[in-house]
């Protein structure tokens, strides 16, 4: 068994599980990073497919009341795009760790391609106790170690590589996507400033709000609401408490804020 051979024989066993082990973490990583790839270019196609349909919408009905409804939907099925900003930092340390990484990996390669020269590094720290015999027997049997230690190294550069790949390839589509969803977002922000998003007043709106004041007048409703609120409070006294200054500093400052906004609409309409 491996583990009783001599101490040297077990390290350099030991060296390449760590290796098969990064080997295995480093392509699961890849595929990951590649599968994400995938469905973030599916989102940003969609994306990019409805706002298209919207434009064409806007082009042939205008701001028209009937498309409020829409753009309001599609305002709220924006990506979120702080998400993927935080995202991009996060895959650059990423990079910079995958790339030093890699760098070591070919270092180490680089040395271990000499095998008689790693032999001979190796065979200065054998027991000085060992006789000839004991030093052939080590020295047999980590030469196929450390050729499944170049293998391994080999391999592992080229996952390396393509994770990299992979990790570009993403950090780009997510670039793409946040900011197609921001200049998607301006769109339908100028066209909402102008659409009505609500219904009209009407005989349906009227059956809805005779529905909405008899809930508001039923006593259980409040209670249950005061309910709800208290056990919010209990929960989270410091959010309670935070609500409840700023309750009292609108209340106390109303008049003032009343008038500076008249002030302002006074402006606006000169």
């Amino acid at each position: 068994e491996v583990a009783a051979k001599p101490a040297i024989v077990q390290t350099v066993a030991d060296e390449n599980t760590a290796l098969s082990r990064r080997l295995a973490d480093i392509v699961q990583q890849s595929d990951a990073a590649q599968t994400e790839q995938a469905r973030i270019s599916d989102r940003l196609s969609q994306l990019s497919e409805r706002m298209l349909g919207v434009r064409q919408q806007l082009s042939i009905a205008g701001s028209s009341d009937a498309i409020g409804p829409i753009l309001l939907e599609e305002r709220r099925n924006l990506p979120d795009v702080s998400q993927y900003q935080r995202n991009a930092g996060q895959l650059q340390q990423r990079l910079i760790q995958a790339r030093l990484e890699q760098y070591r990996g070919n270092e180490t390669l680089h040395q271990v391609r000499d095998e008689q020269g790693t032999l001979k590094k190796i065979a200065e720290g054998f027991d000085p106790q060992w006789t000839e015999t004991q030093r052939q027997a080590v020295t047999a049997e980590l030469g196929p170690l450390l050729a499944s230690r170049q293998a391994l190294l080999e391999k592992l550069g080229g996952s390396y590589a393509n994770l990299i790949t992979g990790l570009v390839a993403l950090d780009d589509v997510q670039r793409k996507l946040a900011e197609q969803a921001r200049l998607y977002g301006e769109l339908l922000d100028r066209h909402l400033l102008w659409v009505r998003s609500s219904s009209p007043l009407n005989a349906e709106w009227l059956s809805n709000f005779g529905l909405a004041l008899d809930w508001l007048l039923e006593p259980a409703h409040w209670w249950e609401v005061w309910q709800n609120l208290s056990r919010g409070a209990l929960n989270r006294p410091e959010l309670a408490a935070l609500g409840g200054l700023l309750l009292l500093a609108l209340l106390y400052y109303h008049r003032p804020l009343i008038r500076r906004l008249t002030e302002g609409v006074a402006l606006i309409g000169d």
